[in-house]
């Protein structure tokens, strides 16, 4: 199934109306023809960045890269942590008798929309140069030591 929010977080925008439509048309398609297009969609969108995306750090200094390492470890807690509201706020809407359908739609978009934060977070610091990443690990293992 391809998922809109997640395509929608992938391009940096709002999809059109017929864009909505045909990806409401393709999940309609057996359910490995939609995996295989929404592969083929996250490929493209990995290629781009990948071929846009700065492979040395040699340009910052040390200074730089702690100042970068630590702001990028702090939101990914954020958005981690928002992701894991949002699942939780789900479960307990859907064990709640009395929960609408609508208020678990909205916080079953909530989630998802979390989620897509989070693994595009999650997918841009496994493209890092391996030292901001081992210095982004750094920080986000202190922060996680101080929750």
């Amino acid at each position: 199934m391809i998922n809109k929010i997640g395509v929608k977080h992938l391009i940096g925008r709002e999809l059109t109306h017929q864009e909505t439509s045909v990806l409401e048309w393709l999940n309609g398609w057996e359910e490995e023809t939609s995996s295989t297009i929404a592969g083929l969609i996250q490929a493209a969108h990995q290629h781009g960045k990948q071929e846009s995306t700065v492979t040395s750090s040699k340009s910052m200094t040390e200074e730089d890269i702690q100042q970068f390492t630590s702001a990028l470890a702090e939101r990914y807690l954020q958005v981690e942590n928002e992701h894991a509201a949002a699942s939780e706020l789900y479960k307990q809407g859907c064990s709640e008798e009395y929960s609408q359908a609508v208020e678990r739609v909205t916080k079953f978009v909530a989630m998802e929309q979390a989620y897509a934060v989070y693994k595009m977070f999650a997918e841009a610091v496994e493209m890092l140069p391996e030292d901001i990443k081992y210095a982004f690990a750094q920080h986000y293992e202190r922060l996680i030591q101080k929750q």
